[in-house]
């Protein structure tokens, strides 16, 4: 989250155009992974809302950062147009920020907790629904006037007077009928860059061939051997 992001759409732009090693924003491309390729491209699954990584060839959006880093790594790459975006640093002074509080409050769980939440929480609001659950720090009252009137879906006690309280607002029993929610701000493009460059950043350990992976999803890996002690650790970004 302390790259560049991408911040405002700019124009459609052909193909033709394009060359990924310079281009920021999200193209249409039909890729193909060459023999002897370890696929790292991700394809989303609509039956049963899963991701694959085929061998065979298909089409998809793409964040073109990752597109062109797999054009390097076995994968064969036939752009049809791209969606082009502004960039823009936002979030290095908000991580660093948050990061730092989350450190001075380890021996304060609950507001070390909250820190947590609140950094790893970010990216996936701007890829929110428009109806969405709601989470909030409430107090016993609230929490249990909560609980009466709507669908709660998780609850944890932060200590003896607050709780975190995870429900939908869209439906009150009181009422009893569906109350209009005011359409959720979102940039979809901001939460599916992250989610791209959390892969980019763990695809050179998949392609290590003297560590083989056993599994791997969006932010972890599983291999046989330990990585260097100067990328595993607490830090910001270890």
């Amino acid at each position: 989250m302390t790259l560049p992001m991408p911040l405002n759409y700019l124009d459609r732009v052909p193909g033709l155009d394009i060359h990924l090693s310079c281009f920021t924003g999200f193209v249409r491309a039909k890729v193909s992974l060459r023999e002897g390729g370890i696929p790292t491209i991700p394809h989303h699954l609509q039956l049963g809302d899963r991701l694959s990584y085929p061998q065979t060839p298909f089409e998809g959006l793409f964040y073109a950062p990752e597109l062109f880093d797999a054009s390097q790594h076995g994968y064969d790459v036939t752009i049809q147009y791209g969606y082009l975006f502004s960039t823009a640093d936002l979030f290095t002074e908000y991580v660093t920020h948050m990061y730092n509080k989350k450190v001075a409050a380890t021996e304060q769980p609950e507001l070390r907790f909250i820190y947590k939440l609140l950094l790893n929480g970010l990216y996936g609001y701007f890829g929110r629904r428009l109806f969405n659950p709601t989470t909030i720090i409430v107090n016993d009252t609230d929490l249990a006037n909560i609980i009466s009137r709507y669908s709660v879906s998780f609850t944890t006690e932060l200590n003896s007077k607050y709780s975190i309280v995870t429900y939908d607002p869209s439906y009150d029993r009181e009422k009893g009928s569906t109350i209009p929610l005011r359409p959720a701000s979102a940039n979809v493009a901001i939460a599916s860059a992250i989610t791209s460059l959390a892969r980019w950043t763990i695809n050179p350990f998949k392609r290590d061939p003297n560590n083989p992976v056993f599994y791997s999803d969006t932010d972890s890996i599983f291999v046989q051997f330990p990585l260097s002690d100067s990328l595993v650790g607490t830090g910001l970004g270890q």
